[in-house]
């Protein structure tokens, strides 16, 4: 490794916070898995990770408002979500 490349901060490889909703798809060799930030539930985490090894292989990071038309959009793809918490307080009105 160069000295001038660091290690990927921890959200980046690893699924972190409160993991509240999962997508799948059927035959896609990855699941969706939309986590909110502990620190601060204004951001919420979109995880692409490999049903097999359990591998994060991308992440994205949106503002909660947005979440909403952009799990419709994944929806309308042929993604199925499941719900696997509530959002926190704060970000109630997300609910579907």
């Amino acid at each position: 490794m160069s000295k001038w490349s660091r290690e990927p901060e921890p959200w980046v490889t690893t699924v972190t916070g409160t993991v509240i909703w999962k997508l799948n798809k059927k035959r896609a060799k990855t699941e969706l898995i939309f986590a909110e930030d502990d620190a601060d539930p204004w951001f919420i985490h979109e995880y692409t990770v490999e049903r097999k090894t359990q591998k994060v292989t991308s992440c994205s990071v949106f503002i909660a408002k947005d979440i909403p038309s952009i799990i419709a959009f994944r929806e309308r793809e042929g993604w199925v979500i499941e719900e696997l918490s509530r959002p926190s307080d704060k970000l109630a009105w997300l609910n579907k």
